[in-house]
């Protein structure tokens, strides 16, 4: 078989392959009318970041109590919201108990979502709640519940 026959037999299979299926109906795939923003972008992870840092700075400015660890936080942009969350860890000792608490906060509005609080001594729970957006409170009774609930909600998790 010579190179010009050779071609047409390669591009005769390749010409019957494309074809195998092509009477068959497919069903259309929809397309999603407006593409979903899963992750936020990077200037928006920026923008919630450097308000979270600013609006914590308001919020620890009064500094550390001696004996405690440092107050720390966490931003998460939620991109469907378009809401920057903050939330706020704080550990301290108060009357020989370790106190520790989470507060989960818009960025930008400066309006509250959740509140945790609880003593080592003795081991209470003082106050465990999240308020999602357009849904009614939701009181928890545990540090697991209420971190849970502020990574469903929010997207937020404790350091």
């Amino acid at each position: 078989m010579n190179k010009k026959a050779t071609a047409k037999l390669v591009l005769a299979v390749a010409i019957l392959s494309a074809c195998v299926g092509c009477n068959e109906k497919v069903a259309p795939v929809a397309m999603p009318s407006q593409p979903q923003t899963l992750q936020a972008t990077l200037s928006e992870q920026k923008m919630c970041s450097d308000q979270a840092a600013k609006g914590f700075k308001e919020y620890d400015s009064t500094g550390t109590p001696k004996d405690s660890l440092p107050t720390t936080y966490t931003s998460h942009y939620d991109t469907a919201q378009k809401i920057c969350y903050m939330e706020v860890t704080t550990r301290q000792m108060s009357a020989g108990s370790f106190l520790y608490g989470h507060e989960i906060w818009d960025a930008f509005e400066n309006r509250g979502y959740g509140s945790f609080v609880s003593t080592s001594k003795p081991e209470k729970l003082l106050e465990c709640s999240i308020k999602p957006r357009g849904q009614a409170e939701i009181v928890c009774k545990s540090s697991e519940e209420f971190n849970e609930l502020a990574l469903k909600y929010f997207g937020t998790t404790a350091d």
